[in-house]
């Protein structure tokens, strides 16, 4: 075809349907080319948007859910966490003795604690003072070389 074409520019026989030949032709090889106009929409991207938007959908709808169990799940850890701390700072006041590890215990929950409370700004209340107490209590006995203090 492409040489039937170029024939018959040679010939100088250029009819209608010849001309339109040469400019088809003259558009697709520059079409390669060189880029006239970017093309905005792009079929294949917006194909594949309409087949998976109810997968999308739901997909929002899962980590909707799974977002709201995790919140739940730290927001019970932190009020966990929360008693431990006030009940051990009790038991302190009420002459129970721990060991070494306990004490290190309650404080690794309280980073714990302070870490969510940072994430998710729930109230502090009493923690602070019981951490006092207890960080108190810890640094008055440490020195003693006992095992329960």
């Amino acid at each position: 075809m492409i040489v039937s074409i170029l024939d018959t520019i040679k010939n100088g026989d250029i009819s209608g349907g010849a001309i339109g030949w040469i400019a088809f032709f003259i558009i697709t090889i520059g079409g390669i080319f060189f880029e006239i106009s970017p093309i905005k929409l792009n079929p294949v991207s917006w194909l594949g948007a309409q087949l998976f938007k109810p997968v999308n959908t739901k997909i929002d709808s899962l980590q909707k859910s799974i977002d709201k169990v995790i919140g739940d799940q730290d927001k019970y850890r932190f009020s966990t966490i929360r008693w431990e701390i006030l009940s051990f700072r009790n038991d302190l006041n009420n002459g129970n003795v721990y060991t070494i590890n306990d004490y290190h215990h309650i404080f690794d929950n309280y980073q714990e604690y302070e870490d969510l409370h940072n994430k998710y700004g729930f109230t502090n209340g009493y923690i602070e003072d019981a951490m006092k107490d207890i960080k108190q209590h810890y640094d008055d006995h440490k020195d003693l070389n006992v095992k329960y203090f």
